[in-house]
C-alpha cells in the first residue's frame, strides 16, 4: 500500500471548476481515467472497464470542496485500487486540484505517474473548456 498526493494548479475560477467537477452523473470521468492509464494499457489483457465511485461533494472547514474517490482501473499496468479524495480549492485567482489517497498493488512510481496524469488531464480539460467559452 502506497500513499500519494498529487496536485495541479490551473488558471480558472474555483467556482467554475467545482461546477464542472461535481456534475452528476459522473460518467464523464471514465474517458479521463482511460487516458490516465493509456501509456501502460494492453488491449490484449486489460479489456475490463474502469470501475470507480465518486462521492457527493462536501465543503470542508477551510472552504474547499472534497469528494471521496475510489478507482479500480482493471489493468496490469498500475495499482489494483485507489481510495482517497479529490480536493478542489481556490488558490489565488486560480484553482488547485489535489488527488490524495492510497493505492493497493502496482509500483509506487507507475502509480504516482498515473495519478499525476489524471489530475493534469482534468486541469487541462477545465482550461480548454474555459478557452472555448
Amino acid at each position: 500500500m502506497s500513499t500519494h498526493r498529487v496536485q495541479s494548479t490551473v488558471d480558472l475560477p474555483c467556482a467554475r471548476a467545482v461546477s464542472v467537477l461535481t456534475s452528476r452523473p459522473a460518467g464523464w470521468l471514465r474517458g479521463f481515467l482511460r487516458l490516465a492509464v493509456a501509456p501502460g494499457f494492453d488491449a490484449q489483457t486489460d479489456s475490463s472497464p474502469h470501475w470507480y465511485r465518486v462521492g457527493r461533494p462536501v465543503t470542508d472547514p477551510a472552504g474547499a470542496t472534497v469528494m471521496a474517490f475510489v478507482w479500480w482501473p482493471h489493468t496490469r499496468a498500475v495499482f489494483d485500487r485507489f481510495a482517497g479524495e479529490l480536493l478542489i480549492e481556490a488558490e489565488g485567482p486560480g484553482v488547485s486540484l489535489t488527488l490524495a489517497g492510497t493505492t493497493e498493488g502496482g509500483s509506487e512510481t507507475a502509480d504516482a505517474a498515473v495519478l499525476k496524469r489524471l489530475v493534469t488531464l482534468l486541469g487541462q480539460a477545465l482550461v480548454a473548456a474555459q478557452d472555448e467559452g
